[in-house]
C-alpha cells in the first residue's frame, strides 16, 4: 500500500494563506486532501518520513498569499543560510505560538553531527546555529515545517534535538535526497492534469476534521 499511497480514514483538509493558524482572514484557502503518497520505506514511528499530498483542487492563482515553493535542483549547500518556519512552541513547554514564526540556521557539517547524532540516517541533515547564545531551534509544534532558501525548500523538521540545548542539532529530513521518488510520484503517480500544481511541498497547516 505505502507504494503507491496511504488511504484517508479521515476527512484531511490543508489550509492556506493563514500567518496566524487561530484567526480566519479574507486569503484562507482550504483545499480537501484525496491522496497521501509515502515511500516504500515509510513507518509510523520514523522520524525522518516524507510524504505528498494530493489536493482535489488546485490552489488559486489570483491569492497573493498563497505561492508553490521550489524544489531542489542540486544537494543543499552548507555555505547558506536557511530560514525555518512553524507555529511550534516558542521555547521549550512554552506557548504555542499564534502567528507563523522563522527562525535562522545553518547546516552542521555529516561527520561532526554523526558524533553528536550515532543513528543519523542518510535522508537527514543537521542544523543549527552555533554562534548564538540562546538554543535557535525548532519545538514541539514545528514537525514538517520547511528550511528553505532562495524560495526552495531543502528540509522538513524532523525531531527536534536541539530544542532547549544550544549544544545541540536539530535533524531535518532532506527532500533532495528523496528527488527521485518525488519526481516518480510526479510524472507516474498522479492523472495528467493533475501534476506539480496539486503535488507539491508546501508550508501550510493540515487539519484533521472527523
Amino acid at each position: 500500500m505505502y507504494d503507491e499511497v496511504m488511504h484517508l480514514t479521515r476527512s484531511m483538509v490543508v489550509v492556506g494563506g493563514t500567518p496566524n493558524r487561530l484567526i480566519e482572514v479574507p486569503d484562507t484557502t482550504i483545499r480537501s486532501v484525496s491522496r497521501i503518497y509515502v515511500p516504500k520505506t515509510f513507518l509510523s514511528e520514523n522520524t525522518d518520513n516524507i510524504a505528498l499530498l494530493l489536493l482535489v483542487h488546485r490552489w488559486p492563482t489570483n491569492n497573493p498569499s498563497i505561492d508553490i515553493i521550489n524544489l531542489p535542483t542540486a544537494e543543499p549547500n552548507y555555505d547558506s543560510v536557511y530560514m525555518v518556519l512553524g507555529w511550534g512552541r516558542f521555547f521549550k513547554g512554552g506557548p504555542l505560538a499564534g502567528n507563523l514564526m522563522h527562525i535562522y540556521v545553518k547546516l552542521i557539517e555529516r561527520e561532526k553531527c554523526q558524533e553528536i547524532v550515532p543513528k543519523l540516517q542518510p535522508d537527514m541533515l543537521c542544523a543549527g546555529n552555533e554562534s548564538e547564545p540562546v538554543d535557535v531551534h525548532p519545538c514541539a509544534g514545528d514537525n514538517g515545517g520547511p528550511m528553505i532558501v532562495n524560495e526552495t525548500i531543502y528540509g522538513l523538521v524532523s525531531y527536534r534535538l536541539g530544542c532547549g540545548q544550544v549544544s545541540m542539532p536539530s535533524v531535518y529530513t532532506d527532500v533532495w535526497y528523496h528527488m527521485d521518488w518525488i519526481n516518480d510520484i510526479i510524472q507516474n503517480s498522479c492523472p495528467a492534469k493533475l501534476k506539480l500544481p496539486m503535488l507539491a511541498l508546501i508550508m501550510l497547516s493540515v487539519w484533521q476534521t472527523v
